[in-house]
């Protein structure tokens, strides 16, 4: 949703306001910013003809209440509701770095004074939620809160030299500084954990060859709740 923006939407601008009530978990929210992280972004976004968005969070609705799930580069302003879960791996600290829950309408509000595109971009996940796909977005939720943002060993704003190796090594199918996460990211590992994409795999042989290929999703069990599945025994020849 924008008010002025020199980026247009896709549709027609409207007041937050008009669209809040239809906002349900698994929807993404996409923002400009002015950060040296986010300049950076969408410099690189502008010159492979991406929108030019440097920061996306997931929406969470739970009990009726609205949520934002995101990995800032930095901040711990906001309280994380989901902390007192007693599974969450920071259990007991409300206001904390890395990634966070936090309550969507004071995020948003807080992002409105520190970007210069004058609103925000929404896009809905048209399939829904199951209960199931929520319990693993609530299990994965408590096993990352807290993990923080990629730091960079380059020179200047470690926030953007982590971003940039980061990305550097994506383009080689690989990652950086496993155990922490950038925004979209962590946007994609939650959606990966709820069963909402699937994931390729290939198996290769040593000369390259392909041998196998297929794809699958992840649904993460709840604790206490994985099946009890026979273990095949051994033939012995």
């Amino acid at each position: 949703m924008t008010n002025g923006s020199t980026m247009p939407p896709k549709n027609n601008p409207q007041p937050y306001k008009t669209v809040r009530d239809k906002l349900g978990t698994g929807d993404l929210v996409f923002l400009h910013g002015t950060s040296a992280a986010g300049v950076m972004i969408e410099n690189l976004e502008k010159t492979l003809n991406w929108p030019p968005y440097s920061h996306v969070g997931m929406v969470i609705e739970d009990g009726g209440d609205l949520y934002f799930w995101d990995a800032p580069g930095g901040g711990n302003c906001f309280p994380d509701p989901y902390s007192n879960d007693p599974d969450n791996r920071i259990y007991g600290k409300s206001v904390h770095t890395g990634c966070r829950v936090s309550v969507l309408d004071d995020l948003l509000a807080y992002y409105s004074t520190k970007t210069d595109a004058g609103g925000f971009w929404i896009r809905q996940l048209v399939s829904g939620v199951s209960a199931a796909q929520f319990t693993a977005l609530r299990i994965f939720v408590n096993r990352v809160d807290g993990l923080l943002f990629p730091q960079g060993i380059g020179p200047g704003d470690p926030a953007a030299t982590g971003l940039g190796e980061n990305y550097l090594a994506g383009q080689t199918g690989t990652s950086l500084w496993w155990g922490n996460y950038f925004c979209s990211q962590l946007v994609t590992d939650t959606y990966m954990h709820m069963g909402l994409v699937e994931i390729k795999t290939t198996g290769f042989k040593q000369d390259g060859t392909v041998v196998m290929e297929f794809r699958r999703t992840i649904l993460v069990y709840r604790r206490g709740r994985v099946p009890e599945l026979p273990v095949p025994a051994m033939k012995k020849k």
